[in-house]
């Protein structure tokens, strides 16, 4: 039988967590598009938003919460923040 402390020395290492600002971006996304199925989790979100401004993606959250139920919010919220990020980069 494994000792309890031969299992914790192999547990993947703790990660940071985010800044607050992409924390608070991450949340404002997920509250977005909480109607639609969950099918992102908090980790894509998180390294979707990259280098975009909290400003940015609170725009972008609010264009999404505005479409048509025939639309994919996810797709829309995915598409724009791409589009920040490749304006963001120099």
């Amino acid at each position: 039988m494994k000792s309890i402390s031969s299992l914790l020395e192999r547990a993947a290492p703790h990660r940071a967590a985010p800044p607050h600002s992409k924390a608070a971006a991450v949340n404002e996304i997920l509250d977005a598009l909480k109607d639609e199925p969950k099918q992102y989790s908090y980790g894509y979100w998180l390294r979707k938003v990259g280098r975009a401004s909290y400003g940015t993606v609170m725009s972008i959250a609010k264009a999404a919460r505005d479409l048509p139920a025939k639309y994919s919010r996810g797709g829309f919220v995915t598409n724009r923040l791409k589009e920040a990020n490749s304006q963001t980069a120099v």
